[in-house]
């Protein structure tokens, strides 16, 4: 089965919220709901796993500048 995955990152004043849809042709895959992680900036500093999410997907640069965000920087 090949899947497409769509992901996304939204920083807000609060929280980090880390977004992602799979999309198939199939049709028994058209029940696949669409997943999200969230976190507040305190949470996603702490948070390893969800770093390495976003560094693997978007780069090392985009992480960078999502921590600089979460410490207010």
């Amino acid at each position: 089965m090949h899947w497409d995955i769509l992901i996304s990152i939204s920083i807000k004043f609060l929280k980090v919220i880390f977004r992602w849809w799979k999309i198939s042709l199939r049709s028994e895959s058209r029940e696949s709901r669409p997943g999200a992680t969230y976190a507040s900036h305190e949470d996603f500093l702490q948070n390893s796993s969800l770093q390495i999410q976003i560094a693997i997907v978007f780069g090392a640069n985009i992480l960078e500048h999502v921590f600089n965000l979460c410490q207010g920087m």
